[in-house]
């Protein structure tokens, strides 16, 4: 059995480095390895407090996988955009007496979900 570590290390960027090594890892790994690196990155989300996780840009962290995140500040009219988030959001914490959290959370499951259940199904390669 192998073990992971992580640790935060905001100033020079190694949590960062590390989690991307270990996803290279376990890109390459067979699936019953792929679920024990999986717990073991449930586990390190279990244990990240709120303070750790204010100090990593995640827009900068994503960016290297998704690219768009680096960019689309400087094409997309965000105010448009924003002010309707923001019209749900307070919806959201209005109608169900979430709290600016729980609301957050709630809104950006349901934009995942719209997007996983309506996107292109891949064809599958049967080998």
């Amino acid at each position: 059995m192998k073990t992971v570590i992580v640790y935060a290390s905001v100033h020079h960027g190694n949590t960062k480095k590390l989690v991307e090594n270990c996803l290279v890892v376990l890109r390459n790994r067979k699936p019953c390895m792929r679920r024990n690196i999986m717990k073991q990155i449930e586990e390190i989300i279990r244990n990240t407090t709120e303070e750790e996780q204010e100090k990593v840009d995640w827009t900068k962290a994503w960016s290297t996988k998704y690219p768009v995140l680096a960019t689309y500040q400087k094409e997309v009219d965000i105010p448009k955009y924003a002010a309707e988030i923001r019209r749900m959001f307070t919806e959201l914490q209005e109608d169900y007496n979430y709290s600016e959290q729980d609301a957050m959370l709630v809104l950006k499951d349901i934009l995942a979900h719209e997007y996983m259940d309506n996107r292109p199904k891949k064809n599958k390669k049967h080998k």
